[in-house]
């Protein structure tokens, strides 16, 4: 079973959407899988799940998500967007992310595309999510995230120095509760304005620090390099490439060139 039989702590929380029912679980195989469980057996839009440890959490591409029981925040959150919404769900997270680490520590991030939080260049949390749409067009998501707190990078040499912890750049201890609190504020705050029509996209496009930089995107099907150029509305990399000619990218891994 993925799903545990008792949270440590069920949280019902001032919101507009997210966070008014949260179940923090001890440890769980991954909060995704949580999350979906229980979307499926029904739990209320905006229902979140959290987890002091996962023992098979997962990032984008099926990568495992390394961290050590306390030491991160992961959280997912199920919810039943719009078809316009969906296709905001990563940028939204991403700026409620950058919001509540500025909350939570003043530290100045950005957002490396498509989803990666950032600081000083190395990532602090990312970002994962999963849409499933019935034949019927009903819409179903699951946003996922995992923001390092006090991750000892040191004890983690196949992270390299790609990642950091809000510890390791601020040397502020914060809690899960604390992170708990600013992020799904912050992600309820955030997601209520998009549906109502705040423009999400210029704010997330404002937090990138891909635009402008020549990179490579590795791919399914191979990789391309060229200049980042822009973003769409829905997301995409506009790349434009050394033949001068442009792709628009809906996902893959991306290294900035030096």
């Amino acid at each position: 079973m993925n799903n545990p039989s008792k949270p440590i702590i069920e949280w019902f929380l001032p919101a507009r959407q997210i966070g008014k029912h949260v179940l923090l679980y001890q440890e769980v195989t991954s909060t995704m899988d949580v999350a979906w469980e229980a979307l499926e057996q029904g739990s209320p839009d905006g229902t979140a799940i959290a987890a002091l440890e996962q023992s098979k959490g997962r990032g984008r591409f099926d990568r495992p998500w390394v961290s050590e029981p306390g030491d991160a925040f992961m959280l997912s959150v199920l919810l039943y967007p719009g078809a316009a919404t969906t296709q905001k769900l990563s940028m939204i997270a991403g700026v409620a992310v950058v919001k509540a680490v500025r909350e939570l520590t003043s530290a100045a991030c950005t957002i490396k595309w498509p989803n990666d939080v950032r600081i000083d260049g190395k990532k602090v949390c990312g970002i994962l999510t999963e849409v499933r749409a019935s034949t019927s067009g009903e819409i179903k998501a699951v946003v996922g995230m995992g923001l390092n707190l006090d991750l000892d990078i040191e004890h983690h040499s196949e992270l390299g120095d790609s990642a950091t912890s809000l510890l390791a750049e601020t040397g502020q201890r914060i809690s899960v509760t604390e992170a708990a609190h600013a992020v799904m504020q912050a992600l309820d705050e955030t997601y209520a304005h998009t549906v109502a029509g705040a423009d999400v996209v210029a704010e997330w496009r404002g937090l990138l620090d891909t635009l402008g930089r020549r990179i490579t995107v590795r791919m399914a099907d191979g990789e391309a390099t060229g200049i980042a150029e822009d973003v769409t509305d829905t997301g995409s990399l506009v790349l434009r490439q050394d033949d001068a000619t442009t792709l628009e990218l809906t996902a893959g891994e991306v290294t900035l060139q030096t």
